[in-house]
């Protein structure tokens, strides 16, 4: 018997799986919002067992600000999948209106650190703005801080910046996405 069908089932394309249609994009800002409150639960499950740094609270934690940030972006009509932000917290919150943008800054003390970091670049992490470039930056390193280790290279995170950002985006995208 031959199989007159072609392919039934087809492989597509990654690129294909992650495009949302622009009419789904209220549905996709709810089911973003579930999904950053799950990775928010994990991170705050973690919490309760360290007491200390932990790279994996981090990168938790920033994962489920950038699907914070995206319900909040599809809340307000703009496709995350087409846009080109990817992982582009720092781009996110800066695509956000000067209101909403306050609204996320608002009670998070810059941590006044200063250091230098393996290259020898002077960081100073003086203000907001710094302090969320640093983390939009470092979200891809901390989830590979495991190499860095091994090449005897040391690891900075804003555990308490990160922490207080996620609370603070939360807020907003559940005002957002459930207005």
């Amino acid at each position: 018997m031959a199989d007159n069908t072609q392919h039934a089932f087809e492989v597509k394309t990654s690129s294909q799986y992650r495009r949302i249609r622009d009419e789904d994009l209220e549905r996709a800002a709810q089911y973003a919002l579930l999904e950053a409150g799950e990775w928010d639960d994990a991170a705050s499950v973690l919490q309760q067992y360290k007491n200390r740094f932990s790279c994996q609270i981090c990168v938790m934690a920033m994962f489920s600000i950038e699907l914070y940030l995206k319900a909040i972006l599809m809340a307000k009509g703009i496709n995350v999948t087409t846009d080109g932000k990817g992982h582009d917290i720092e781009g996110m919150i800066l695509s956000l209106t000067p209101a909403e943008q306050e609204e996320i800054k608002t009670g998070i003390t810059p941590s006044g650190s200063a250091f230098s970091n393996i290259l020898g670049d002077y960081i100073d992490l003086d203000s907001f703005e710094k302090e969320l470039k640093f983390i939009s930056r470092d979200f891809i390193q901390l989830r590979y801080h495991y190499e860095k280790y091994m090449n005897g290279e040391p690891v900075y995170a804003l555990q308490e910046f990160i922490l207080a950002l996620r609370d603070n985006v939360r807020k907003t995208a559940k005002k957002k996405v459930y207005h």
